[in-house]
C-alpha cells in the first residue's frame, strides 16, 4: 500500500511539474503575442493605409523581452536577374526553456538599372518590331550588368538586411507586428489549465462549503479525508471534486 501511495505521489508530482512548466511557456507566449502598440506603428510613405513597425521598436522589444540576449548571424545573399535576395538568422535566448532558438528572415530588393538605350520604334512600327523592342527592353532590365552606378550603395543593400531582420522578428509573435496589414488575424489562446490555480480554487470552494455544512458527521469525515490525502500527497483536482460532490 505504501509503495502504491509513494508511486501515486511521484506521478502526481511529475505531472504537476510538467503542468507548471507548460503554464510558464504559455505565459511567455502570451507576452510575445500581445497586440502591437498601435502608437508605435508608422504609415508606409508610399502605400497609403499600410502600416509597419519601425526597426528601432523591434530591437527595443527584443531587449525588453529577451533581456538583450539576442543576435543575428549568417547573413547571406545572391543576385537573381535584377533582384538581390537575402536571408538572415535571428537567435534569441528563451528564458523558459533556457536555450537559444533561431528564426530565419528573408527579403528581396530590386536593383535599379539604367534606362534602356534604344529608342521606341514609334507608332508606325509593326507588331513584330514592337515585340522585338519589348523583348530587348525586358532583357536589359533584368541584367544586373546594367545597374545604375552606386545602386546598392544608396541604401539598397542595407535596407535589404534590415528587411530580413524585420521579417525574422515578425515570426516571433504579434508584439513585433506579425498581424499588421493582415485581413485575417488570430489570437493566442492557452489551452492547458494551470493546475496550481485550479487546485487552489477547489480548496477554497471546499473550505467554504465545509463552513456552511450543518451535518457534523459529514463535515468531520471530509476533513479527515482531506488530512489523510494531504499526508499521502494525492490531493488532486479529482479528489477535491469528489469531496465537493459529497457536500452537494
Amino acid at each position: 500500500m505504501n509503495n502504491l501511495s509513494e508511486l501515486r505521489k511521484e506521478i502526481d508530482h511529475s505531472e504537476f511539474e510538467l503542468n507548471q512548466f507548460i503554464v510558464k511557456l504559455q505565459a511567455f507566449m502570451s507576452v510575445l503575442n500581445h497586440d502591437v502598440n498601435e502608437k508605435t506603428l508608422k504609415e508606409h510613405p508610399l502605400v497609403k493605409g499600410s502600416y509597419y513597425l519601425p526597426i528601432s521598436f523591434m530591437e527595443m522589444k527584443l531587449d525588453e523581452i529577451f533581456f538583450g540576449l539576442w543576435k543575428t548571424s549568417n547573413f547571406d545573399y545572391k543576385v537573381i536577374g535584377n533582384e538581390i535576395t537575402a536571408s538572415i538568422e535571428l537567435s534569441v535566448y528563451h528564458p523558459r526553456i533556457k536555450e537559444w532558438i533561431t528564426r530565419t528572415g528573408a527579403a528581396a530588393k530590386k536593383i535599379m538599372v539604367d534606362s534602356f538605350p534604344e529608342p521606341h520604334p514609334g507608332k508606325g512600327a509593326s507588331k513584330e518590331e514592337i515585340k522585338e523592342y519589348n523583348i530587348k527592353k525586358n532583357q536589359w532590365s533584368i541584367n544586373p550588368d546594367n545597374k545604375k552606378p552606386g545602386a546598392l550603395e544608396m541604401g539598397t543593400f542595407g535596407a535589404l538586411k534590415a528587411d530580413c531582420f524585420k521579417n525574422a522578428c515578425i515570426s516571433l509573435g504579434k508584439v513585433f507586428g506579425r498581424d499588421v496589414n493582415r485581413d485575417f488575424v488570430d489570437s493566442f489562446n492557452p489551452w492547458v489549465p494551470d493546475r496550481k490555480k485550479q487546485l487552489e480554487n477547489l480548496r477554497k470552494e471546499l473550505s467554504k462549503m465545509l463552513e456552511l455544512c450543518q451535518v457534523t458527521e459529514l463535515r468531520e469525515s471530509i476533513i479527515d479525508e482531506v488530512n489523510k490525502a494531504q499526508d499521502n500527497g494525492y490531493c488532486d483536482a479529482k479528489f477535491y471534486q469528489e469531496q465537493i460532490e459529497r457536500l452537494k
